[in-house]
């Protein structure tokens, strides 16, 4: 619980995302470091959330199979369903349930 209290800064977190994708220095192609270095770049100068350099390096780490990151807290913080029982829109539900509501066309925004 100690860790929960630091506080974390775009200083921090682009430290943290920089040294993320030094685990794709051989891998990534000269077209992907670009883009990937832009984003960190927009994210650094506050243009864009740290959900999308996040996302990117997530997509990295599935496409070139990092199993060391893809174990990161970091990178998965608020995994979607992470027990059978979680909490939507307020109500506590069970996986069950969640999984028919997905499917509902009354909640699109789940899917």
């Amino acid at each position: 619980m100690e860790t929960l209290k630091l506080k974390t800064t775009v200083k921090k977190n682009s430290n943290v995302l920089y040294h993320l994708m030094g685990y794709f220095k051989e891998e990534l192609s000269a077209d992907e470091k670009q883009e990937l270095l832009e984003i960190l770049d927009q994210y650094r100068a506050g243009y864009i959330p740290l959900i999308v350099p996040v996302t990117l390096i997530n997509h990295y780490v599935r496409k070139y199979r990092q199993p060391y990151l893809a174990k990161q807290t970091y990178l998965n913080p608020h995994p979607w369903i992470s027990s059978c029982e979680i909490m939507y829109r307020g109500q506590e539900i069970d996986r069950k349930s969640l999984i028919r509501l997905s499917r509902s066309p009354k909640y699109p925004s789940i899917r």
